[in-house]
């Protein structure tokens, strides 16, 4: 099964982490002028997850930056990966190249992750 992500084919070998440790209810706590502190617990999240796809040597700089014009637009997109089907938004893209070249070209391989908010 392909891996994409708004459309975007990617590397079938992408791991996706995040679905399994992500929190499932809304919480938050802080303290109060007294210094008691004060938990709050809302619903249960059907979403809102951080979801990070990642790789070694499976992006190519003309896919980072595709990835990067839709981290900039802020719109949410489809991310197909074999472990599911999700609504998401690209927050960040940590990666670094293989092989550092002066003039890189759009075939170049980068390693990293990308950083996604499922919507």
């Amino acid at each position: 099964m392909t891996v994409s992500l708004g459309g975007i084919s990617l590397s079938d070998h992408l791991v996706l982490d995040g679905i399994e440790t992500a929190k499932h209810v809304a919480m938050s706590a802080r303290r109060t002028l007294g210094g008691r502190m004060v938990i709050q617990v809302g619903a249960t999240l059907t979403g809102g997850r951080e979801l990070t796809l990642s790789g070694k040597n499976h992006f190519t700089l003309n896919q980072i930056n595709a990835i990067k014009e839709l981290e900039k637009l802020g719109q949410s997109v489809q991310l197909i990966h074999p472990r599911g089907t999700f609504v998401v938004f690209v927050t960040e893209t940590p990666v670094t190249p293989t092989v550092s070249y002066v003039d890189p070209e759009g075939n170049d391989w980068y390693s990293g992750s990308i950083i996604l908010q499922e919507g």
